[in-house]
């Protein structure tokens, strides 16, 4: 099976302690024998060949090599609100995940997507990926069910990612609760 992974956050190098959880499904899933390829906003520090069956490529959204807020646990401010420059970035970074969604998507013929944090990825991957007819499987980590909670359009984008995912998972009883608030009623945590 090719699986994509669609993240704001990855491990920069091997070394780098961030999200490392993320990077443990992809190498889990690639040591199992699953093709496996992670999609990232650029950041300057990123290194794209990893050992373990696992190719990143980082997504370039912005003119300006200096500026990218947009990732890394730069975007959010207490895990419940977008900081300033990552609103502006917001756009950009969207337009770019979904056009290199479809980009890799067309060379490498995937048979799943699957997009880690409600937002903003639940909904980027749902935008592209829904003419596929393929599965979407969104992964709740909490920062993005936080800023549903908070803000009513993030809310809007919450229950369009529950109406076109496939499978919706959730790290925790409480987020599980949380995420299901934005679902139809029938339960948020779907496995096929």
């Amino acid at each position: 099976m090719r699986v994509l992974h669609l993240a704001t956050t990855y491990p920069l190098h091997p070394a780098d302690s961030n999200a490392t959880f993320v990077a443990s499904i992809a190498e889990g899933l690639a040591a199992r024998g699953h093709e496996c390829d992670v999609l990232v906003p650029w950041h300057p520090d990123l290194v794209e060949q990893r050992p373990g069956g696992v190719t990143v490529t980082g997504f370039r959204y912005s003119p300006i090599d200096a500026w990218h807020p947009w990732g890394y646990a730069q975007a959010l401010t207490a895990d419940r609100s977008l900081r300033f420059d990552a609103y502006l970035a917001a756009p950009l970074a969207a337009l770019a995940a979904r056009r290199w969604i479809r980009r890799l998507h067309k060379e490498r013929h995937y048979h799943l997507l699957h997009a880690h944090w409600f937002l903003p990825n639940g909904a980027i991957a749902a935008s592209a990926w829904r003419s596929t007819g393929l599965p979407l499987v969104v992964s709740c980590h909490g920062s993005g069910v936080y800023l549903a909670e908070k803000h009513d359009w993030a809310a809007r984008l919450g229950r369009y990612v529950q109406r076109h995912a496939d499978a919706v998972t959730a790290c925790s009883a409480d987020l599980t609760r949380r995420v299901d608030r934005f679902g139809d009623g029938t339960g948020a945590i779907r496995i096929p």
